[in-house]
């Protein structure tokens, strides 16, 4: 089948050679594309210097011309390729017998595969190139330069349009616009809390009566809350702060003293497990040392009986002692977390519950009452700081020395 049809071929180019040859001679190269062409391929001519040298190709349709889309070229910048640099010689395509057909391996027909390939590639490039043009409208296809006469072909390269970068960074800044104005109005809301309670802090204590170290006092609890804000204010913040300004009287030095305070200090405040921790920890030394305090504390029908502690361990006593008082117990309070223990506020609460237990029993307090106990006393500045210190020392002096004997003996139990 194959021969019959190589021979039909054969005889039909040797019977239209003579009238193929008459209508070469009078063509010329093409400066523009054919006025028409049929749906899928077209035939047409390619001349050489000679024009007994033609040979029929057939191109593929010219891509689509499209002025809005870089990479698109007119039919005629697309026939001007098939010349050489646009000097108007038409490409030399030998033809070494009128009867070679397309399928043959001869060099017409590898100048008629890379016209063809070429032609697809435009083709492809500008259809890319409109494509991503008409969805995305962010990425062209640069405009595909052919070298004929090199042989060498460049690329289609991806452009991002700069107008889409600026896009990106004007979206990006209108984000952080939008936090900043949102960090602003939550800071706002805290800074209404702080100017609740500077006002009631210490008043009755000579250094804030003058308004240019609440102004200070206000300034330290304002940074914090702006570089916290995730944290947000808590009553309780003015009374670790107002001590450091008191003892350094400097802004800054007092604020950088009160963010290592508070990195300690940040854990009893809510919503953090710290206060609840404190709570157990005194709730057991009253289970072992007081055990009849305890259980009568347990039998209180009313609210926790220890929630009147809240407030010492949440400002570290500040509002129950003189000024004096309180640089004495906060310095021992953390000294003791390097050679004590690093619960010496529990052990002290303990220590100043057990020292009213029997005011507590012998008039049958309800929890209630106990709250307004210690409130009076506090007022009052009535409690002995210094006793209080001393007795929790005694206590941990005691738990120390049963745990030791509790450890000899197990240790020679074990020996047996």
């Amino acid at each position: 089948g194959g021969g019959a049809v190589e021979n039909n071929r054969t005889d039909d180019s040797s019977s239209s050679s003579s009238s193929r040859r008459r209508s070469a001679s009078d063509d010329v190269a093409p400066s523009g594309p054919p006025s028409s062409s049929p749906p899928n391929r077209g035939t047409t001519s390619l001349s050489s210097t000679d024009p007994s040298s033609t040979v029929g190709v057939t191109p593929l349709p010219a891509p689509p011309h499209d002025a809005s889309v870089s990479g698109a070229g007119t039919l005629e910048d697309t026939w001007e390729q098939l010349s050489l640099g646009g000097s108007g010689e038409t490409l030399d395509v030998p033809n070494n017998s009128p009867s070679q057909d397309s399928s043959s391996n001869g060099s017409g027909s590898l100048v008629h595969e890379e016209v063809e390939m070429e032609l697809l590639e435009g083709h492809l490039a500008a259809e890319a190139n409109t494509t991503l043009a008409k969805h995305s409208g962010q990425i062209s296809v640069d405009s595909c330069q052919r070298s004929t006469d090199s042989g060498q072909r460049s690329e289609p390269v991806l452009v991002m349009d700069n107008t889409v970068v600026e896009e990106e960074a004007a979206l990006e800044g209108e984000n952080e616009s939008v936090a900043a104005s949102r960090k602003a109005s939550l800071f706002m809301q805290e800074v209404g809390k702080i100017d609740k309670d500077i006002p009631r802090c210490d008043r009755d204590y000579w250094f804030f009566t003058k308004l240019e170290n609440l102004t200070k006092l206000r300034n330290i609890i304002n940074s914090y809350i702006w570089c916290h804000l995730e944290i947000g204010y808590s009553q309780g913040m003015c009374d670790l702060a107002a001590p450091l300004l008191v003892v350094f009287q400097d802004e800054a030095l007092a604020y950088g003293c009160f963010l290592k305070l508070m990195e300690k200090a940040i854990f009893l405040f809510p919503p953090n497990p710290g206060m609840n921790k404190c709570l157990d920890n005194i709730r057991d030394l009253l289970q072992v040392f007081e055990a009849e305090f305890f259980q009568y504390l347990l039998d209180r029908p009313v609210g926790d009986a220890l929630f009147y502690c809240y407030r010492w361990l949440l400002v570290c006593f500040k509002r129950e002692f003189k000024y004096e008082d309180i640089f004495h117990l906060w310095e021992t309070i953390w000294a003791a977390r390097h050679c004590v223990s690093d619960h010496f506020s529990e052990f002290f609460a303990f220590v100043l519950i057990s020292q009213y237990k029997n005011a507590v029993m012998d008039s049958q307090m309800d929890p209630s009452d106990i709250l307004n106990l210690f409130t009076d006393l506090a007022d009052k500045k009535a409690l002995d700081c210094a006793s209080s210190i001393a007795g929790a020392q005694e206590v941990i002096a005691d738990m120390q020395r049963a745990l030791s004997e509790t450890a000899s003996s197990v240790s020679s139990s074990c020996s047996f």
